[in-house]
């Protein structure tokens, strides 16, 4: 369930939010700044446990 919300459910909250505050382009910049650090921290996490073992 927390897989769904951090990759479904915050990416619409967030862009509903930075549609409210700015413009479509921003909101979709935002959007993707977001995926962006999302998918760092995915392959830190993964570079870590390599590292680990």
């Amino acid at each position: 369930m927390a897989f769904k919300f951090i990759y479904v459910f915050l990416p619409l909250l967030l862009f509903a939010f930075l549609i409210l505050i700015t413009d479509i382009q921003n909101a979709a910049g935002g959007i993707f700044i977001y995926f962006l650090i999302m998918a760092a921290r995915f392959v830190y996490d993964k570079i870590k446990e390599k590292n680990k073992k």
